[in-house]
Parts: C-alpha cells; structure tokens; sequence
C-alpha cells in the first residue's frame, strides 16, 4: 500500500494558501540541519538541491516513494550540477506532514550529492 500523501495546495481555498511561520520554520529548519542546501530561500516555497540530473531523479523518486511530490528542476532551468526538487508548503500541512517531509529529506540527504550540492 503506497504511503499516504501530503494534501495537495491546489485543493485550497486560494485564501488559505499563506504558510505560517511556524511551518515554513519547522520544516526549513529540519532541512537545514540535513544539511541540505536550500539557496537562502525563505518562503514558503522550498528549493531543495540535489545536483546534477540523476541526483535530483533519486531525489524526486525517493520522496515520491514517501507520499511527498515537488516540482523538478534541471538544466537549462537551473545551473549545471544545481538541479532541484522545489517543494511548495501550504497552511493545510499539519505537524506530522512536515515532521514526514522533513524525516524524508533526511534520509535523502544521506546519498552522496556531487559537488557538495546539498
């Protein structure tokens, strides 16, 4: 049984599209201390940095594989060996969703990233 996923922004009132600053910081926090490399981002709208092409592939995969979707990113939309997984958080995530979002990319960052890209 795949894993349960993370609730869709897009299914949102438009008004209820503003991330607190307690979400935004829980999970900007758990990914930092991942080590994860978040290119000084501080919305609600996460780049997380993966590398160069495969990276970012077993990035997305291995979230995907936890419920967790975003937006990849590749050359020529980001520099070369700068691909991403860009993750858009919402107000509708609750503790245990970001808590899951950030143990996942935790366990991503495990995988060595060339470059240091993390």
């Amino acid at each position: 049984m795949p894993p349960p996923t993370l609730p869709a922004a897009n299914s949102l009132g438009a008004s209820d599209h503003a991330v607190g600053p307690k979400v935004s910081t829980q999970v900007r926090d758990g990914l930092t201390q991942a080590g994860l490399n978040l290119r000084d981002s501080y919305s609600q709208i996460i780049p997380v940095e993966a590398g160069g092409e495969r990276e970012v592939m077993n990035l997305r995969d291995h979230l995907e594989a936890h419920g967790i979707f975003g937006s990849v990113f590749c050359p020529p939309a980001t520099p070369r060996n700068r691909s991403m997984v860009r993750l858009s958080l919402h107000t509708a995530l609750t503790d245990a969703d970001t808590q899951r979002l950030v143990t996942a990319c935790r366990a991503a960052a495990r995988y060595p990233m060339p470059n240091g890209a993390r």
